[in-house]
This record gives C-alpha cells, sequence and structure tokens, in this order.
C-alpha cells in the first residue's frame, strides 16, 4: 500500500492528465484505506439509513453528508491554516467531536437513546437536508490531519504551480476534494443497497441486525477516537 500511495504521489508531477488521476486516487484512497476513516464509512451508512424517507433518495442524504464533508475540508483547512498550525488539527477537540459524533448516533441506530437531532425529520420539516450535511461537516472537521495527510503531496504540488499554473494546480485540488466526496457518497449508498436487498427478500430481522451492526462499529469507531486522545 506505501508502493501505491508513493507511486501516485510521484505521478502527481507529470502530465496534467496523469497527474489529475493521481489526486483523484488519493482522494477516494483517502477514505478507503485510511484506518482513521474507517468510522465515516458505518457513520454515513447509518446516515442514511435514518435519513431516507420517501421522497428524499439515499443518493441525496449521502451526497448532502459528503457536501458536508466537503465544506469543512474548505473551512476548517483554511481557519487553521491561516492561524499557523497543521492544516485541519483541531486537537483533542477534533477527537472528541468525532467520538462524540459516533457514539451518540450508533447509540440512537440501538435505540439505547433517542435524540431528536440524530432522529429523521418529519417530511414537512425545514432542515432535512442540513442535518446530513451538519453530521458531515462535524465528522470531517474532527477527522483533520488524518484527511490532510493524504492531501499533503497533492497540495504541496498545487502550491508549487499556484503562480505558474494555477488552473492546474486548482484542478489537482479539485480532483482529490471530489474523489473523497465520491467515496464517502459511494459508502452510504452500498449501506441502502444492503438493505433494499433484504427488504425486497422480506428479510425484516436482517435490516434490523444491519441497523444495530452499524451502531455497533460507530461505537467501536467513537472509541478509537478516544484512544487516540491518550
Amino acid at each position: 500500500m506505501n508502493d501505491l500511495l508513493g507511486t501516485l504521489t510521484l505521478a502527481l508531477e507529470g502530465a496534467p492528465a496523469l497527474a489529475l488521476a493521481a489526486a483523484a486516487a488519493l482522494g477516494a484512497a483517502s477514505v478507503v484505506v485510511s484506518p482513521c476513516h474507517l468510522a465515516g464509512i458505518p457513520l454515513v451508512i447509518g446516515v442514511v439509513q435514518a435519513h431516507r424517507a420517501p421522497g428524499r433518495s439515499a443518493f441525496v442524504v449521502a451526497l448532502h453528508f459528503g457536501l458536508g464533508v466537503l465544506a469543512s475540508f474548505a473551512l476548517v483547512g483554511g481557519a487553521t491554516l491561516a492561524l499557523g498550525r497543521l492544516v485541519g488539527d483541531l486537537g483533542a477537540w477534533g477527537n472528541a467531536l468525532g467520538a462524540a459524533l459516533c457514539i451518540l448516533f450508533g447509540l440512537q441506530l440501538l435505540e439505547v437513546v433517542d435524540l431528536p437531532w440524530f432522529r429523521p425529520p418529519t417530511a414537512d420539516a425545514l432542515g432535512s437536508a442540513g442535518r446530513p450535511a451538519w453530521m458531515g461537516f462535524l465528522f470531517g472537521a474532527s477527522l483533520g490531519p488524518c484527511t490532510f495527510s493524504f492531501m499533503a503531496p497533492a497540495l504541496g504540488v498545487a502550491m508549487a504551480l499556484a503562480r505558474s499554473r494555477p488552473a492546474h494546480a486548482a484542478g489537482l485540488l479539485a480532483a482529490f476534494l471530489l474523489a473523497h466526496t465520491g467515496a464517502v457518497v459511494v459508502a452510504g449508498l452500498s449501506g441502502d443497497y444492503v438493505e433494499r436487498f433484504m427488504r425486497s427478500r422480506g428479510a425484516t430481522r436482517g435490516i434490523a441486525l444491519f441497523r444495530a451492526a452499524t451502531g455497533v462499529l460507530l461505537i467501536v469507531g467513537g472509541l478509537g477516537f478516544v484512544y487516540s486522545m491518550r
């Protein structure tokens, strides 16, 4: 895996098309192979399960979550960079935020707690799209340095090219971020496909177990955030 990431990093300095493809591959890899992003997969699956409703597709819910993650990169990354800190680093607060989000939503899926903010809104409630987006934003903010460690090679090349080739520099960052967001959306849809398949087979008990398993994975991921604070 290290060899693959090293190859992609070198490709960032190649021809424009190759560099853009490498940036996109790094963006997808930051979700698929990053240990600290593993909790994000059951989280987005759980968000889709909880907030998908008649008239609102799983894709829309997952996309809102992914756009929230994307917004966190821009706002949190920009703010920490302006303050002269490691890009995206919120310190212990970031880990605490990720832990709280995963554990609380995991308990909600397990029906141990009933927190209104984690409940799917009613059909006529405003902010039905905002809740998944806010959860994506908070989760993205909590992952700060982990995400930007994958983004660092693309960011470094982009900064070096910013004056001579600004369009190419912007394209590298856009390719990374869009691929990262796309991978988050696909992760959310994967859970929806599993649930729809079980529903088509009448496996009501299986759906309940799937949601419970998602909740357990979220709690484990939250405990992982707590452990990383030591």
